[in-house]
């Protein structure tokens, strides 16, 4: 808070996707060169103490962030307490007048929980704030876009804090802009802070002894005046609005541009002591673009997919309709397994010794085939002992085939178990000749579990870092990697143009690889075309 006064195909696609371990026209790329995003969530499983929040290491890790790329202090668990004067409602750090402690006592998810605690207040000081804290510094980090921030919260009966959640955005020293929204205990009251008190924004039923979800979601692109607030418990789902408030001349911020992530409580003088329990507590940026969906399938339909066989007419291929993209691949619908419904889609491989093969769905779109900005979502699950950590991939690939310019744009990205990355990029003599680099992720995928996968391709940024978005849907944890949209071959073999949304499996090794899929949806942005962005 650091100022409470200012405060706070069919189509074919010819891509033969070569081996994941073979090395023959792939390089890796160190993650300097590929700018990878991670959404930011604690669940204290992993936090042994916390760090509280000084003036003095305040300042220290800010410095190593910005000067010397040393972002510890992104990494770090803090703690920030602080009193607000009575008077002038200026705020200050108070480091000893409160704690927070990892606890198994009680948890919303998992086996721990942060349990926070403040002490009395001193004379001459209105309100005491102790909350986690998660501080972002490093430049390329705090940019402008919607983020949502919450946490579960649990309050014991004898315990009247104001719960609160909230976040600060601060682009220079000379404005900062606040957005924290907090749960009176003692009434249900729903309150936003201003520079001389509270203001009710709402009520809810507020229940003690039980978990809620609370949250607030801004969107910094737009007109910063307001933002929207979030409750969740067992009895009922509600959402407010509130005023941003904008604080202005804060010295501490000069040179640099920040975040500041908190979920905790607020005490009044009158109150005494005060308790709360915190679990999950997150903050991700929301995707705010405008999207049409096309086409959304949970396959609960019996159906064998095929190969056309005139496959080069464009009435061959019915409008964002699913069938196989090659021949000699296999895909049914299924009543195995399900996230939703009765049905998903079933894709296996057929070994060939020696060889990499493949299973993959796609759907074609004739009506907005030249807006730029598209995009897949898929859920799949990995049954164990039929899906290899790293000889077996997952893949997504959305194109655009542009027949007047005699362009085909190519956006595919696949993953193992294992978190190797491998994604198209550079000419192709043909789409299966296209080269490949790769990443380490940095995660791991466990069979029979259920995932969400979304790729992104912005084929106004062919040619450049970001044009490509791939996102991963982890135990909770969103992680996002941006990547160059470079791939491309000049081999027409059809004579119309089209949008393509391709999701399937490859594998190399002798034995027949299954994959699950479900509630896949095909987006295109409403925005611009591609000769005109």
């Amino acid at each position: 808070m650091n100022d409470m006064g200012g405060k706070k195909t069919t189509l074919i696609l010819l891509l033969i996707v070569l081996l994941f371990f073979t090395s023959g026209c792939f390089h890796e790329i160190s993650e300097e060169e590929t700018s990878q995003h991670i959404s930011w969530e604690n669940g204290f499983e992993a936090v042994e103490n916390f760090r509280k929040t000084t003036a003095t290491e305040l300042r220290k890790a800010v410095e190593d962030c910005t000067l010397r790329r040393n972002c510890w202090i992104e990494e770090e668990c803090w703690l920030e307490i602080g009193i607000t004067d009575e008077a002038t409602r200026k705020y200050r750090l108070a480091p000893d007048m409160g704690d927070a402690s990892i606890t198994s006592e009680i948890a919303y998810e998992g086996e721990k929980s942060a349990k926070i605690v403040s002490y009395g207040i001193p004379p001459g000081y209105k309100e005491l704030f102790a909350a986690v804290a998660h501080y972002v510094r490093k430049q390329s980090s705090v940019k402008e876009g919607t983020y949502e921030v919450g946490a579960w919260f649990y309050v014991p009966e004898n315990k009247d804090p104001l719960v609160i959640i909230g976040m600060e955005y601060h682009p220079s020293w000379i404005i900062q802009y606040f957005t924290y929204a907090a749960i009176d205990a003692r009434d249900g009251s729903v309150l936003v802070p201003n520079p001389k008190g509270w203001t009710k924004v709402g009520q809810v039923e507020f229940e003690y002894n039980n978990w809620f979800k609370l949250w607030v979601t801004f969107d910094i692109t737009g007109s910063k005046e307001k933002f929207s607030i979030g409750y969740k418990s067992l009895s009922e789902v509600k959402t407010f609005e509130g005023d941003v408030w904008v604080g202005y001349y804060n010295p501490a911020y000069i040179g640099y541009k920040a975040f500041n992530f908190y979920a905790g409580l607020v005490s009044f003088d009158d109150r005494g002591d005060q308790e709360v329990y915190l679990d999950n507590f997150y903050v991700r940026e929301i995707d705010s673009r405008e999207w049409l969906l096309l086409k959304k399938s949970g396959f609960e339909h019996e159906k064998i997919f095929y190969f056309p066989e005139s496959w080069q007419g464009q009435n061959a291929h019915p409008e964002y309709e699913w069938h196989l993209e090659k021949p000699d691949q296999h895909a049914q619908t299924t009543t195995e397994l399900s996230l939703s419904g009765n049905r998903s889609a079933k894709l296996w491989t057929a070994p060939q010794h020696g060889k990499n093969v493949r299973s993959v769905l796609v759907a074609p779109d004739f009506t907005h085939w030249d807006k730029p900005l598209k995009k897949i979502s898929v859920y799949f699950y990995l049954p164990e002992g039929q899906f290899g950590e790293s000889d077996a991939g997952v893949w997504l690939d959305i194109d655009l085939y542009d027949r007047e310019n005699g362009k085909w744009y190519i956006a595919i990205v696949g993953f193992n178990r294992k978190g190797l990355i491998k994604y198209g990029i550079g000419y192709g003599a043909t789409g299966g000749q296209i080269s490949y680099a790769s990443l380490d992720g940095r995660f791991t995928l466990d069979c029979n579990k259920w995932y969400k996968a979304e790729l992104v391709a912005d084929f106004s940024k062919f040619g450049e870092d970001g044009g490509m978005i791939l996102k991963l849907y982890i135990d909770g944890k969103e992680y996002e990697w941006n990547l160059p949209l470079t791939a491309w071959t000049d081999y027409m073999i059809y004579g119309f143009s089209f949008g393509a949304y391709y999701f399937g499996i490859s594998n190399y090794l002798n034995y027949k690889a299954v994959a699950y899929f479900d509630e896949v949806e095909i987006y295109v942005g409403e925005k611009g075309d591609l000769h005109s962005a």
